[in-house]
């Protein structure tokens, strides 16, 4: 990794990123007010469009800092970070309304109903309605002609969380919350020293805190899984690292690409334990919903949905909406070679790069699936993932648009803004290797 230095390092710096951390505060603040109706003006886009300037200005200034400057800004974002994931514990549904799927599945699997035998519309399922507090389920719920998409993982996590909760919306958010702290303090166990910062950066991000935490996607329980998976390997737990990746793999299938590089620089011996391990843990999650339609619709949701990609609606343009899924993989995995064959002796910088770019290729790119590779900074902070985590606000254009019209349109414009740094600085990270700090000792 390259060093680099400046000789009159910026005074103004610490003031920089306590000011960047005071509206990242402000803004979780102001979320955590609306819900009890003492800040019922505070829009959550335009919150989502100040934090994430703000997010950045602290990235810059902790990149550029000295290392006591550094030290300093890591206290106070250790104490951002904690009053910020507090507001974060009871607003959900901000950004998506996912969670009520999650909720609806959750609450067959308590019932001893497969989520992946019936639509949430099937007349056979009218008997388990229920009211979560806010909302009447499945009346209430979008696209309830649809089998689920989430693998039994995460429809384990739905389901102890309605136990407790008792379907209480509310209730159930706060234990989804619960399990992503722990998980989140467990990596935090893991790691020490400059690791720990990024840690904190990615923490801060709105990404995270927003998308993560606030809403609830399951992404962040799938990334915290697969980053301990990636440093219980590093420090020779193969058998755990296994079943950790397992485990990921089971709440939502991407972590699978994650695998080539944990095996990288194995005896045969330890990749057969490792591997052995994540199939032992797939396996025991698996067997309770073994049946027909096990992937759900999936199939469809690959097949058919596009949703806020750059790539794809550059290129239907041109070839048509046919060819496009078919070529846009094959460049995901054209680049995903050269990216692994380019830096195969750091596969954690590999891995955040392939995850980049798989991104910038599917057709779909909601703002959550940025949570992986910001849970790898810790491992290779890129210059594109800090970049995309910025632009991707842009997403509230299209957000806006359907939540009032019920159609999603994409903005050229927008999208434009959002993708163009983001390839850019990719480029630059395949050439370069992942940022250093300027002032690093």
């Amino acid at each position: 990794m390259r060093v680099q230095r400046f000789s009159q390092p910026s005074r103004v710096l610490p003031f920089v990123a306590d000011a960047s951390l005071a509206v990242i505060l402000l803004g979780m603040l102001l979320l955590a007010l609306r819900l009890v109706g003492l800040a019922s003006w505070a829009d959550p886009i335009t919150i989502w469009y100040g934090m994430s300037v703000g997010w950045l200005a602290l990235a810059i200034s902790f990149l550029r800092s000295t290392t006591p400057q550094r030290a300093s800004i890591t206290k106070h974002a250790v104490i951002v970070v904690l009053a910020s994931l507090m507001c974060s514990a009871l607003p959900y549904g901000l950004f998506t309304d996912d969670i009520l799927r999650y909720q609806w599945d959750g609450w067959l699997t308590l019932h001893g109903v497969s989520p992946y035998a019936y639509a949430p519309n099937d007349v056979d399922l009218q008997r388990l309605s229920f009211s979560n507090g806010s909302a009447t389920l499945p009346q209430q719920l979008p696209y309830a002609d649809m089998l689920t998409i989430y693998p039994p993982g995460a429809q384990l996590l739905f389901a102890v969380a309605s136990l407790i909760s008792g379907g209480d919306a509310v209730a159930w958010k706060l234990m989804l919350w619960l399990i992503s702290i722990v998980l989140g303090v467990t990596l935090w166990r893991m790691h020490d020293g400059q690791q720990r910062a990024w840690i904190l950066l990615s923490a801060l991000s709105p990404i995270v805190l927003l998308h993560g935490f606030v809403d609830g996607h399951i992404d962040l329980a799938m990334a915290l899984f697969m980053m301990m998976s990636i440093s219980t390997r590093g420090s020779h737990r193969i058998m755990l690292s296994g079943v950790l990746l397992g485990v990921a793999i089971s709440i939502k299938y991407l972590p699978i690409v994650a695998l080539p590089m944990i095996l990288a620089g194995l005896g045969r011996r330890d990749q057969g334990r490792l591997i052995t391990a994540m199939l032992a843990a797939l396996l025991l999650i698996y067997v309770p919903f073994i049946g027909p339609n096990l992937l759900g619709s999936l199939g469809a949701f690959t097949a058919t949905w596009q949703t806020n990609s750059a790539s794809y609606s550059v290129l239907a343009s041109l070839v048509g909406d046919g060819p496009t899924r078919p070529i846009l993989m094959l460049l995901g995995l054209a680049c995903s070679g050269l990216i692994v064959t380019r830096w195969r002796e750091r596969p954690g910088v590999a891995l955040a790069m392939v995850l980049v770019t798989v991104a910038v290729l599917s057709p779909v790119v909601h703002p959550w699936y940025l949570i992986a590779p910001l849970a790898l900074m810790p491992l290779a902070p890129l210059r594109s993932v800090i970049a995309w985590t910025f632009t991707i606000c842009l997403y509230a254009v299209g957000y806006s648009t359907y939540k009032g019209s019920g159609v999603w349109l994409e903005h050229p414009a927008a999208l434009a803004f959002q993708f163009v740094p983001v390839v850019v600085a990719l480029i630059v990270d395949y050439q370069r290797g992942p940022l250093s700090l300027l002032h690093e000792d």
